[in-house]
C-alpha cells in the first residue's frame, strides 16, 4: 500500500480488506454495510475516491509553484487545475457526506508532478474506471464536472504553448 497514489489507504487499518489492484481499479472484498456506515464497502470506496482527488490537487498545486519545464503555459494549466479542484471537490464531498449521512475519513499526499501531462491523464483514467461506487446521478454529474476539467487540463498541457 505504499503506491505513489495509494499512501492513504492505510486510513482504513490494518485488517482493512480496500486495496488497488495492478491496473489501478479500486476494491473491497468486505460484505456490504449500510449507507450510514463508514466502514461500509461504498463508504470505504468513496472515501479513497475522494482522497485519490484532494492527494492530486496537493499534487498539482505543489507542482503549480515548483514546476521542472518552467513554461508559463504549465504553470497556468495547474493553476487552473487545482484552483478548479478545490471547489469541486468540496462540492462533491459534502453533497456525498450530506446525502447519505456520513463522515469519511478523507486524507492525502502530496508529490511533484514530474510528467504533468502523463501523471494527470493516468489519474483522469482513475476518475473515469472507478466512479461506479456511487449511483447517485446527482453526484455521478459531480465527477463529471471533475473529469471535463481533467480533459481540459490535458488539453492545456499538451497543445498549449
Amino acid at each position: 500500500m505504499a503506491s505513489k497514489y495509494g499512501q492513504y489507504i492505510g486510513v482504513f487499518g490494518a485488517n482493512s480488506s480496500l486495496s488497488t489492484t495492478d491496473d489501478g481499479y479500486m476494491e473491497d472484498e468486505s460484505s456490504e454495510v449500510s449507507m450510514g456506515d463508514p466502514n461500509s464497502k461504498e463508504n470505504k470506496l468513496a472515501a479513497m475516491y475522494f482522497s485519490r482527488i484532494m492527494s492530486m490537487q496537493n499534487s498539482a498545486t505543489l507542482s503549480h509553484r515548483y514546476q521542472q519545464d518552467k513554461k508559463l503555459s504549465t504553470h497556468l494549466a495547474l493553476g487552473d487545475f487545482y484552483d478548479g479542484l478545490d471547489g469541486f471537490l468540496d462540492d462533491l464531498v459534502e453533497s456525498y457526506q450530506g446525502y447519505y449521512n456520513v463522515q469519511l475519513p478523507i486524507t492525502c499526499t502530496s508529490y511533484k508532478l514530474t510528467e504533468p501531462a502523463k501523471e494527470i491523464r493516468e489519474f483522469c483514467d482513475f476518475l473515469c474506471d472507478n466512479r461506479g461506487f456511487c449511483d447517485c446521478s446527482f453526484i455521478q454529474n459531480q465527477i463529471d464536472e471533475i473529469i471535463q476539467l481533467t480533459a481540459k487540463t490535458l488539453y492545456k498541457l499538451n497543445f498549449v504553448n
